[in-house]
């Protein structure tokens, strides 16, 4: 039993640090160099058929590999289990959906001071950043798979829309902006559209 519980946790690793080496400009340049000296080496096979079975049977193992690991790693990123807010969490006091007066509050609240730097849940892209109505200034990104979140009340917004992050990025910092009592990040997450319930997506409750 044992075994087997370690072994999603080693290919998790493994997918990890695979994905991150790959994503590396070394890793790009490496590539490069390996065309470079496969293409360079031609003439001395004559261009033989061997010559290009080695090529194209290494590139087919590697894209075949790599299904798994890119898979993965997407999986992590477009689970908001994986959201990268723990630290926003321990300072701050988390609400779970609850009614506030006349309006149903679909979101979480992490009080914060004033300028606190606040990061990107999952890899994703900006869809929306800017002023919101009562949620102020306001980042939206898009996560795939229909998942979005919220990050708002921002007294900053550090990127604009069409703007690519990863888990961690910082996109803005804490604020009052909108409607609101006092420094805060409002959190919130949609699913196709219809709000999720942050807390069990960050698995608080």
């Amino acid at each position: 039993m044992k075994r087997s519980s370690e072994t999603p946790t080693v290919f998790r690793r493994f997918a990890h640090s695979v994905s991150h080496a790959v994503g590396m400009p070394s890793a790009f340049v490496l590539a490069c160099l390996v065309i470079v000296v496969w293409g360079a080496t031609g003439p001395f096979f004559n261009y033989s058929d061997t010559w290009q079975l080695a090529i194209n049977t290494g590139t087919t193992i590697v894209t075949f590999l790599m299904c798994f690991v890119i898979q993965n790693t997407q999986n992590r990123d477009s689970q908001v289990v994986q959201l990268k807010l723990d630290e926003d969490i321990q300072f701050g006091i988390w609400h779970p959906d609850r009614p506030r007066g006349d309006q149903f509050h679909a979101g979480l609240d992490f009080p914060a001071p004033t300028g606190t730097a606040i990061t990107a849940a999952a890899s994703g892209r900006a869809i929306f950043a800017g002023y919101d109505d009562g949620w102020g200034l306001t980042v939206v990104l898009d996560h795939g798979n229909g998942v979005h979140t919220r990050y708002a009340h921002l007294s900053v917004a550090q990127i604009n829309v069409g703007t690519a992050v990863n888990a961690g990025t910082q996109i803005g910092r804490v604020g009052s902006t909108g409607h609101a009592t006092g420094p805060h990040l409002h959190f919130e997450v949609t699913v196709r559209g219809a709000n999720a319930d942050p807390g069990v997506a960050l698995g608080l409750y």
